[in-house]
């Protein structure tokens, strides 16, 4: 009796660990089980490195350029100039961008009628103590000016052509750069990741959604958002006026929309928008050099 009780009992947890094992070997073969969550790759520069226009510092205040001003913005809308975009009847301001409680300027020197010599300068926020840094090479030609880990970069707008790279530390060295358009690199990382969306090239990425502009049939424009985690389209109009845009910038949870006629600013689900400038307040300087011909500085 003992005897037959030992061989049922084995017998039980024989059953007990084949069925065990199948089951799981079961759940880890069966695709169903697993969750996929879809991420955005990560990139090595930050999204705010995207940004063509905007800039912000710790407090909250923007800093751009519109017209013939260089502009900071409060975070109660309040508007106040921080320099002309002409300093000193020498150098005209091209891109601007705040960094550790300075504003980098790339400048032209324009006290000449041939070769507009490009160079790097800082500025106070309050606009006080300009200073010129630096001389730089072939970067007038670019798409955008940015500022990551202490090196200051220059996007340039041609296909093959690397970033340029100085550091902000003197002697300010020349860095060289890996990289090629980081929009360009972006852009064909997430198509690769996302290969259904129409990945364009002016997008942004905030909370693992992508987002890109698109111009509609009858020619307005609207803002579609890639919700990639959970796979949805959502698409956001544009005002009506908005004909032709420059840049899209994002900074946190603010868009700022720059057309040739006015500048926009709107929350980051576009429920709310308003007008910052427009009309004559976007008037340009305009240079020439009798070397590379017409530039007109916006």
């Amino acid at each position: 009796m003992i005897k037959k009780n030992i061989i049922i009992i084995l017998s039980l947890c024989l059953c007990f660990v084949l069925f065990g094992c199948s089951s799981q070997k079961s759940e880890e073969t069966n695709p169903e089980t697993e969750e996929i969550i879809n991420k955005i790759p990560e990139f090595e520069f930050p999204d705010s490195c995207f940004n063509r226009f905007f800039s912000k510092d710790e407090k909250d205040n923007v800093y751009f350029k519109a017209g013939k001003k260089l502009y900071k913005m409060n975070n109660h809308q309040k508007l106040s100039v921080v320099s002309d975009l002409l300093i000193n009847n020498k150098y005209l301001i091209m891109y601007s961008q705040y960094y550790n409680n300075s504003i980098y300027l790339l400048l032209l020197s324009v006290n000449s009628a041939v070769h507009h010599k490009p160079g790097i300068a800082k500025i106070n926020p309050d606009g006080t103590h300009f200073e010129y840094l630096f001389d730089v090479n072939n970067t007038l030609d670019i798409i955008n000016m940015f500022i990551y880990n202490d090196i200051i970069y220059f996007n340039p707008s041609t296909e093959n052509e690397n970033l340029i790279g100085y550091s902000l530390e003197e002697p300010y060295n020349q860095i060289d750069s890996k990289h090629y358009s980081i929009f360009d690199e972006r852009a064909q990382q997430i198509k690769e990741a996302f290969p259904d969306y129409p990945i364009s090239f002016e997008q942004h990425t905030y909370k693992e959604s992508i987002y890109m502009r698109h111009k509609n049939e009858d020619e307005s424009f609207s803002i579609i958002q890639y919700d990639v985690e959970n796979n949805q389209k959502i698409e956001y109009p544009l005002d009506q006026d908005i004909k032709e845009i420059w840049c899209i910038d994002l900074i946190d949870d603010c868009w700022f929309i720059r057309t040739d006629q006015a500048i926009y600013e709107y929350n980051i689900d576009f429920t709310v928008g308003k007008k910052i400038f427009s009309g004559n307040q976007l008037s340009t300087y305009t240079i020439y050099d009798q070397g590379n011909g017409r530039y007109d500085v916006h």
